[in-house]
């Protein structure tokens, strides 16, 4: 008769050298396995238990650094993203600057340009207003330089109708030409025995009168006034 133990019941074995019965099968014959392959198939898995530990801790540390990774690639991906926000908002503030800038040069070019047009338009009025105001001058110059020859003329004129008629003698008076009447009159004064008479001369160059009289003329004075009008003084 076979009678059946629990492996619990068996006695502890201090070697694992030999068979160990476990069982019968099914024939009813013992089931003998080697200790041996026991312990090294319980040594092969307590190594895989322990592999498969390792491989599980350095899943759980390559499951970390990769997270770590994506992170970190989240993280810088996302200060890219902000940096070319930024580099953008610095673009289009640049495009901004620069076409204020071209605007700004533009009107200062239209200003240039427009105080060159006034300039010019100014210098051309000025320029007229010149050439008319000297053409003025020189019509006023010749006008009075007319009237000074006219003057002077008349005055010559004058002074050759007075060195033409010169002061004389007329029963024992003097007689004195009068211009306007074209006669001699009686001056009622007496005539003595000395004749003072005045000579005239008109410089060319400068048009001075020059009168030429005695110690003791006695007679008319003459005077031209600075517009040429002779004035004599009985």
């Amino acid at each position: 008769m076979i009678r059946k133990k629990k492996i619990s019941q068996l006695p502890l074995s201090e070697s694992f050298i030999g068979l160990y019965t476990i069982g019968v099968d099914a024939a009813n014959r013992s089931v003998k396995v080697s200790l041996q392959w026991l312990k090294e198939s319980y040594d092969s898995i307590i190594e895989a238990i322990g592999n498969a530990n390792k491989a599980a801790n350095n899943a759980k540390l390559a499951t970390s650094d990769v997270r770590k990774l994506e992170t970190t690639v989240s993280e810088r991906e996302e200060k890219r993203v902000e940096t070319e926000k930024i580099r953008q908002e610095y673009e289009q503030k640049r495009i901004e600057n620069e076409s204020d800038r071209v605007v700004k040069e533009e009107k200062r070019e239209e200003r240039i340009n427009l105080a060159i047009s006034n300039m010019g338009k100014a210098t051309d009025s000025t320029l007229k207003n010149v050439e008319e105001k000297v053409d003025s001058f020189i019509y006023e110059i010749q006008d009075q330089a007319g009237e000074a020859l006219e003057s002077v003329d008349n005055a010559t004129t004058r002074l050759n109708s007075l060195s033409d008629h010169r002061d004389k003698i007329v029963d024992g008076y003097w007689y004195r030409w009068n211009e306007t009447t074209g006669e001699y009159e009686n001056t009622h004064e007496p005539a003595n025995s000395v004749i003072s008479v005045a000579s005239f001369d008109i410089d060319p160059a400068t048009g001075y009168l020059n009168m030429f009289s005695d110690d003791d003329y006695s007679g008319p004075g003459f005077a031209v006034d600075k517009d040429g009008i002779l004035t004599v003084t009985v």
